[in-house]
């Protein structure tokens, strides 16, 4: 006799499922964590990446491409220097800046509905490199990473963790539809309903406004490519929830814990993750700290592991993703690009208008 399941089961065990197919996918192409730590002469070292990054970022917005274009172009960049690593070789740092745009014109024919031509990547290089030296470039790029191209992006499992830990508007609408007053409560309680389902929206944008902030970070940071993608949003998930307090915690821990255990995750791989990003955080904004402020709800006994146990320091204030005087992660970063920088500033009005193209 089999016992019945329900609806909310199944789709929960079909979405740690399909998590978990991605998480596998994902772990072949990962780059080398150390590839940049032994680098040739005159070539790039781990130093050097987080100015490929802020390039990266910057092309990113200027040409208003989407934030997996600029996480693809960094996991082509990073793998094809592993590779080349493999072979004893390196990326020169004259060649640093093509190669990058090069990744990021790849990233971009797959994640991207407009793409930035040839032209308008020589523009930005101020012709320093021609058409042909782009074309040359993309295909040895593809022959390296044997065309395996459409991975698995933090923002993928990101997206499926909300909605595996119900923190989405589809979710609230469920809820909403199933607790909704009888006839008479209804009367009494007009309009409180909606209310609250509207604050609940407001706290799930917010949610997601950090996670793409603390994603955006960890893409900045050499030591995160030893993370996968799954571990990378797992961890970036707890900080956001710990910013914007969400749910019932023992049950969103209850369901990571769950995940963990399907994709053969270590939690303490996961609270590494979680130092790390603290560690970006408090880099980008170092009169911050590197704590999150503690959470409204108690700690939970089990699974305690897929909690940070940080403390906030006193007059500890967290930027909010709605300041509008908030600049970007790419915006701060390339204004601050260190004096051994390998590429080049894109000058203002250098990047062309291709909104229209």
């Amino acid at each position: 006799m089999t016992s019945a399941i329900s609806f909310e089961t199944m789709c929960e065990r079909r979405t740690i499922t399909c998590i978990r197919r991605l998480h596998e996918a994902s772990l072949p192409l990962m780059p080398n964590p150390n590839y940049l730590d032994k680098p040739a002469e005159g070539c790039l070292g781990s130093r050097h990446r987080e100015n490929v990054v802020s390039f990266l970022s910057q092309l990113t917005e200027d040409f208003t491409l989407s934030a997996q274009t600029a996480a693809a172009s960094i996991n082509y960049f990073d793998r094809y220097g592993s590779l080349l690593a493999a072979r004893q070789q390196h990326i020169p740092r004259e060649k640093a800046q093509l190669v990058s745009m090069a990744c990021l014109m790849l990233a971009s024919k797959f994640y991207d509905r407009r793409t930035p031509s040839i032209e308008d990547l020589c523009t930005v290089a101020q012709h320093q490199y021609a058409e042909l030296d782009f074309r040359t470039q993309e295909l040895e790029i593809l022959s390296s990473l044997h065309w395996l191209l459409h991975g698995p992006l933090p923002q993928t499992c990101f997206s499926l963790l909300l909605r595996l830990t119900e923190i989405s508007e589809d979710a609230i609408d469920g809820n909403t539809q199933s607790q909704q007053p009888s006839a008479k409560l209804a009367k009494i309680q007009e309009g409180s309903v909606d209310a609250f389902a509207r604050s609940q929206r407001r706290k799930v944008a917010k949610i997601k406004e950090w996670g793409a902030i603390f994603i955006e970070l960890t893409s900045f940071e050499y030591t995160c490519l030893k993370f996968s993608p799954l571990v990378t949003a797992m961890a970036c998930l707890l900080c956001a929830v710990r910013f914007e307090p969400y749910g019932s915690k023992v049950e969103i821990n209850h369901k990571l814990h769950a995940l963990r255990h399907a994709c053969a995750i270590d939690s303490r791989e996961v609270d590494e993750c979680i130092e790390s990003v603290l560690a970006c955080y408090g880099q980008c904004l170092p009169e911050s700290g590197t704590t999150l402020p503690p959470a409204s709800e108690p700690p939970v006994s089990a699974p305690a592991d897929c909690t940070p146990s940080a403390s906030a320091p006193a007059g500890f204030e967290p930027i909010s993703p709605d300041n509008d005087a908030t600049p970007s992660i790419g915006a701060s970063r390339c204004g601050t690009a260190s004096p051994d920088s390998v590429i080049p500033e894109v000058a203002d009005g250098a990047i062309p208008d291709v909104a229209e193209k």
